[in-house]
């Protein structure tokens, strides 16, 4: 049995989706670069000794985004520790565009959720999900057949999901299908870059929670999983 325990913290500030990355260097610097589960890059303060400037491939256990029009953040298993440790020893106030900024919270929801395969399929939706490396976007481009890209996008879910999975320790116990009923392509801005967004509505026989990010920039607020209706 693999549990995995999630925070979703939305504070009382407005805030933009393209001014996520900004509110997210906002909390790095006020939390302080030593907790790297924060940014995931190498560095810290207080190890001279790792090289600066590299980063640390894993699954982001804390990730920034909007929920409702608000800041707000999720984090996971170490990454919700790390967060309530970090709250509990500062003053709530960030800088932010270069403007003292007040927290205040919103919205706290503190969860667990049991990793699971499942007898039934459960349906989902992710919203701008960026799928697509620079390798998979060549290829995906040169498809003119909708199944062809449809197929594509679900290998590339699986996998992702598998990712997710294999970060967690979690061993999907058999081999599953991943079906994507419905999906459409938008245009995001990811610093500065314009890139495909996919929004898709699929089924699994996997139990995962909701909220978490999937794909590329899923720290940055891109391919949040919600329950899926069809």
């Amino acid at each position: 049995m693999t549990t995995v325990r999630h925070l979703l913290m939305t504070f009382d500030l407005p805030l933009s989706a393209w001014r996520v990355p900004a509110f997210r260097s906002a909390m790095i610097e006020w939390a302080g670069r030593e907790h790297d589960l924060l940014h995931n890059h190498l560095n810290p303060p207080h190890d001279p000794d790792i090289p600066r400037g590299g980063f640390r491939y894993r699954y982001p256990l804390v990730q920034y985004r909007t929920n409702k029009g608000n800041a707000a953040l999720f984090a996971m298993n170490e990454g919700a520790d790390v967060v309530a440790d970090v709250l509990s020893q500062r003053t709530w106030q960030i800088i932010l565009d270069g403007e003292p900024t007040l927290l205040r919270i919103a919205d706290l929801q503190l969860r667990e959720h049991e990793l699971a395969y499942s007898d039934t399929l459960r349906t989902y939706q992710i919203r701008n999900w960026m799928a697509l490396n620079q390798q998979n976007y060549r290829e995906y481009m040169q498809m003119n057949n909708i199944d062809d890209q449809t197929h594509r996008l679900e290998q590339l879910l699986s996998a992702q999901i598998i990712t997710f999975a294999n970060y967690f320790h979690w061993q999907i116990p058999q081999r599953y299908d991943l079906t994507i009923h419905q999906f459409k392509q938008n245009t995001i801005l990811y610093h500065g870059q314009k890139l495909i967004g996919i929004d898709a509505l699929f089924s699994v026989p996997l139990s995962l929670p909701y909220n978490i990010g999937l794909g590329k920039a899923s720290s940055h607020g891109f391919g949040v999983l919600q329950r899926g209706y069809r």
